[in-house]
């Protein structure tokens, strides 16, 4: 991967020359250069010059493919759209427990999907236990902190009440078959993911 940085310098008028920017997904020419000293494990070049954008059809025909992937389907799962913004994202609604749940795929290799696909039918085949595994695990490591810090001036909940005012909204996938259950917080956390 490269990273590219531009150093917007200081005063009033720092960033004016990113004002009219690209549409994304433009092709541009710039002149970059090699930093002599990178405090990151990126590869990182920064912007000298911005000449514009550019008209290079066989660029832009080779790039299609990764800035457009297309759907993956799984035969048991359905169609996985494509993310318009992440390219190695794939997402669908999908019923848990009588509502529906965003449900996603995340692999830089295309062939990896399967993996994430075969993750995905392990939970869907058990929603009530990875559900209970999940108010657990909410219990555990929500609970305290919520009256500690949050709960304030709000009724008392009992811990299991507390994970119950939760709902799933979503579960995303890794290709390392990682997995992450992101609940709505039932405004016990003021809005907040967990």
């Amino acid at each position: 991967e490269l990273r590219v940085e531009q150093p917007l310098g200081h005063g009033d008028n720092a960033l004016d020359r990113w004002k009219n920017k690209p549409d994304p997904r433009s092709t541009v020419r710039l002149r970059v250069t090699v930093p002599e000293k990178n405090a990151t494990s990126w590869s990182t070049v920064q912007i000298v010059e911005y000449f514009g954008v550019v008209s290079d059809p066989a660029l832009e025909a080779a790039a299609d493919p990764i800035l457009y992937p297309p759907d993956f389907v799984d035969p048991d799962l359905g169609r996985f759209k494509a993310n318009d913004m992440l390219t190695d994202l794939f997402e669908k609604q999908h019923p848990w427990l009588g509502h529906d749940i965003g449900l996603s795929l995340s692999a830089m290799k295309r062939e990896d999907l399967s993996v994430g696909a075969q993750i995905a039918r392990q939970l869907l085949a058990d929603p009530v236990g990875w559900q209970a595994k999940a108010e657990m695990t909410i219990q555990r490591d929500l609970y305290a902190l919520w009256t500690d810090v949050w709960q304030q001036d709000r009724p008392d909940l009992s811990p299991v009440a507390f994970a119950k005012a939760m709902r799933l909204q979503s579960i995303s996938i890794e290709s390392d078959g990682s997995f992450t259950f992101w609940f709505d917080d039932g405004d016990l956390f003021w809005g907040h993911s967990v």
